[in-house]
């Protein structure tokens, strides 16, 4: 299978010889060479990209959360700012499914991650875990409390402001459970996990579309 032509000019007329014909051999064999490889690493690194991300939304997936999590929480021991994990659940999500299709409910997924996405600041991570299940990541935090409300309070406000969904009307709201990680402290992953699951859950309880911390 042809990869492509090579194409040598010369401003006077020539007579190949043998070992010149076998130079452009072995010449096309090395670009023929360096293509593969190129497309090997560019094989590799989709790979890798599918592993840690999510099909649907292009947000880091569980995996991909997990890893930054445990890298944050090691961090942390040194750190001089506070870290917060915010844990997301789509309010009444199912009878987006229910009543418009799944097809919907994946564009509902869709915009309710780039909401997530553009309402954080850069370095904050935003993952999808799974099914309408959220998570952000909030490290360097420098007034704690007050950087976790005025974060919340924009996601829920902007989350507010979508009316319509392929021109359905749509009331897009979150409950959402908030965990903080202090500096200097032994963190454990599964337990920040636990109270920001368990923070979302009280969240739910009191009237969805607002935040808890836990």
């Amino acid at each position: 299978m042809a990869l492509g032509t090579l194409c040598l000019v010369d401003d006077k007329l020539r007579i190949w010889s043998h070992e010149d014909l076998q130079t452009l051999c072995d010449l096309a064999a090395l670009v023929q060479s360096f293509i593969f490889s190129m497309e090997n690493v560019q094989y590799k690194a989709q790979l890798e990209y599918e592993a840690n991300h999510d099909a649907l939304t292009g947000l880091p997936n569980r995996r991909a959360f997990q890893h930054s999590l445990n890298y944050l929480i090691r961090q942390q021991k040194n750190a001089d700012r506070d870290m917060a994990l915010l844990f997301l659940d789509i309010d009444n999500f199912k009878n987006y499914n229910d009543t418009y299709g799944h097809e919907f409910g994946d564009l509902v997924l869709k915009i309710f991650g780039h909401v997530l996405r553009d309402n954080v600041r850069t370095q904050d991570i935003v993952a999808r875990l799974a099914g309408d299940e959220f998570t952000i990541l909030l490290h360097q935090l420098e007034h704690s409390e007050s950087d976790v409300n005025q974060i919340c309070n924009g996601l829920l406000a902007a989350l507010g402001s979508i009316e319509k969904v392929a021109g359905i009307p749509v009331v897009l709201s979150a409950s959402i459970g908030v965990c903080l990680g202090r500096a200097r402290q032994h963190l454990i992953p599964d337990t920040l996990m636990a109270r920001a699951d368990s923070a979302m859950y009280r969240a739910k309880q009191a009237g969805k579309g607002r935040y808890f911390l836990g």
